[in-house]
């Protein structure tokens, strides 16, 4: 792709400002997750983190922070198993939050 000087320098600052942004994402999924442990059969809560691990899978993708991307993903399809299947999600999620929040500290690692 042939981008401008002024293109290149626009999403050279998005991606900082996103990169910037990572730890208080984390804390937000941090946040997010202790919310469904304490209420595992709100639906909404569940769907809220559904959509949260969706957005954070193509954001960090097109921000070249593949790991990320593929933690949340990985989080995104688990949660969705679990919401389609009545599955207890702190149960069958855990193991993917662990490696969502294992990708967000080494992508705040390497700023």
């Amino acid at each position: 792709m042939n981008l401008s000087p002024r293109a290149r320098a626009l999403l050279a600052a998005q991606k900082d400002r996103y990169l910037e942004s990572l730890p208080d994402r984390r804390v937000a999924f941090e946040q997010m997750w202790k919310r469904v442990i304490k209420d595992a059969s709100n639906r909404d809560l569940l769907r809220e983190l559904t959509r949260a691990s969706h957005q954070l899978a193509g954001n960090a993708g097109n921000f070249g922070l593949d790991e990320l991307g593929q933690a949340a993903r990985a989080l995104d399809k688990r949660l969705q198993v679990c919401q389609t299947e009545d599955a207890d999600p702190v149960a069958g999620c855990q193991p993917a939050m662990n490696g969502l929040i294992g990708a967000f500290d080494k992508a705040i690692e390497a700023l």
